[in-house]
């Protein structure tokens, strides 16, 4: 996704989307060229709504492998 695309609201949702389903599997951010993997504490599990939420805030495209 594009760095100017993100906006507070939408980094606060993410992170409150993040928070809720702690689980084993890391999380990796593409922001324009570059990936960031968020730090350990933030690892999520991707069922239970984790990834339909994200599906919501970033439209199905935003979601990869």
């Amino acid at each position: 996704m594009p760095v100017s695309s993100l906006t507070e609201t939408l980094v606060s949702a993410l992170r409150e989307l993040v928070v809720e389903h702690p689980g084993p599997v890391p999380v990796h951010l593409r922001l324009g060229e570059k990936v960031l993997r968020l730090p350990p504490q933030f690892n999520v599990d991707p069922g239970g709504g984790f990834v339909g939420g994200l599906k919501e805030l970033f439209g199905a495209q935003a979601i990869g492998a």
